[in-house]
Parts: structure tokens; sequence; C-alpha cells
């Protein structure tokens, strides 16, 4: 029978206070890392084995990165280091899997805590077994970064077929995006809609992790009840809308699904 084990008992947390603008003039050979990955290289690190590294603040709470040894992180993230018994890559799938977004707290900038999502189990395997889950999960993270480069390049490859059939040709008309658009507008702020107004179900309220990654997606679910959102009806979508991010990771945009349930922008996160 498998044992498990909660996130706590398998792994430490620690903590940076390592702010970007800190080290805009340090230069040197180790990397250091932030919620959009490698920043650049400086002359000290923080870990000298590898371990994973959880967005805490802001866009992409959550998020998980495996970063190798002789590194370091900012202070927007939180170092999880395994302990003896714990393979570092089986640990960074199993905390992956856990979708640690759902913990957060905070309406303008989102936050998770240590002391929160640590109760998350997950099941404690022989180290050998460990190697194994991770290596195989490794392999299909290969091709799926494969495939994805594929799409990227076809991408592009749909994008110059477009400027070389419909750019530069007298023919078209150019106008401006609100030339274009019946109603553009920024969500409610944050004297209109505030955390402790946000419960299980009823009206979702979208944000900025819904169009980080510049397709919609359900990342993270909040909600308001029937009553507030009459107050910020306004602010409704529609299926085929188009969201922007305003705040944290500008300038990512999505378009709402078709199938999407009754919701608003968000407080300053989208347009």
């Amino acid at each position: 029978m498998k044992k498990y084990v909660t996130l706590g008992e398998v792994c430490t947390k620690g903590s940076s206070n390592i702010a970007q603008k800190d080290i805009e003039q340090n230069n040197g050979s180790y990397g250091i890392y932030g919620a959009s990955g490698y920043i650049k290289d400086v002359d000290f690190y923080h870990q000298d084995k590898p371990y994973i590294a959880v967005v805490k603040d802001g866009a992409g709470i959550g998020r998980t990165m495996l970063l190798p040894e002789k590194t370091s992180i900012i202070g927007t993230m939180q170092y999880l280091i395994p302990n003896d018994d714990v393979c570092v890559e089986y640990l960074y799938y199993a905390v992956t899997y856990m979708n640690l977004a759902k913990y957060f707290s905070g309406a303008t900038i989102p936050h998770i805590y240590f002391k929160d999502y640590q109760k998350e189990k997950l099941p404690l395997l022989t180290i050998e077994e460990q190697r194994k889950i991770a290596d195989n999960l490794r392999q299909i993270d290969r091709l799926i970064e494969l495939c994805s480069g594929i799409l990227q390049k076809l991408d592009v490859l749909v994008k110059s077929r477009f400027v070389e059939m419909f750019c530069g040709t007298s023919d078209w008309k150019y106008v401006h995006i609100q030339d274009i658009c019946t109603d553009m507008r920024t969500g409610p702020f944050g004297s209109a809609l505030h955390h402790d107004e946000f419960v299980d179900s009823g009206v979702f309220v979208l944000g900025i992790d819904n169009a980080v990654e510049n397709e919609f997606s359900y990342n993270r679910m909040r909600y308001i009840t029937e009553a507030k959102y009459q107050q910020l009806k306004r602010y409704t979508v529609k299926p085929l809308d188009v969201i922007i991010t305003i705040m944290g990771t500008v300038g990512r945009s999505a378009v709402i699904p078709i199938d999407i349930p009754l919701a608003i922008t968000p407080s300053k996160e989208a347009g």
C-alpha cells in the first residue's frame, strides 16, 4: 500500500528578499530567476543543490520551476527544498500537479502561502520508484516541447503568409482598433470590488491568470454573488470578446470562449 505524506513533510521552504532592481548592476556567472524564468547572471547564489521554485506573488502564482544548483530566485518566488529521501524531479512533478494557485488570497495582488499549501498530499515511494517516474515524465515533457516548437513554427508560417498576401497592398483599408470595437473598457476598480466579496460559486470574475498565456485558461476561478453582479453587470464579458492584461504581466490577450459561463472582467487586471 502506498504511503501518503503531506508536502510539508517531504520538503522545507525558503524565502528570498532579492528585488529585481537590486541586481541590475550585479554581474557574474550564477543564474537568478523570476516568475517569467531566467533573468540574468549574478556574482552569488543561494542554493547549492537543485530545487523547486514556486511563484508566490502576483501574476502566475502557483507556477513551479525546477531549477539547477548554484542559482537563486527573486522575492516574488519561494524555494522548496526536498528532503534527502525525495527525488527533486519527482517532487517537482507532484507539486506541479497540485495546482497551488487555488490557495490564493489577496484581491489586487494575489499571494499563496506555504502554511496553506503544505497540507497537499502525495505518495511517498522508494527513491528508485521516484526516479523512474520522474524519468518517464521528463521524456513526456520533451515530446510536448518538441510538438510546441513545431506549432510555433507553423504559427510563424501562417503569419508570414498573411503578410505576403495582404500587407502592403493599397487595396486594403487600415483602421485603429477602436474603430472596429463596439466597446472598450477597463474592469471595476478596487473600490468597487473587494477581496472579501469573493465567494465559492456564482458569477465568474476573470483575472490575469486567465489570459497570461496568450490564450484563455481556467487556471484561476473566483466568483461574486448574483447581487454583486447586478452592481457590476456593465463589465460583463461575452463570447468572442478579447481581454488584455494591463497589470503584472502586461499586454497578454485572450479570446473569450463561446462556452464561457456568466463572467465579468476583473479589478484593474484586464479590459
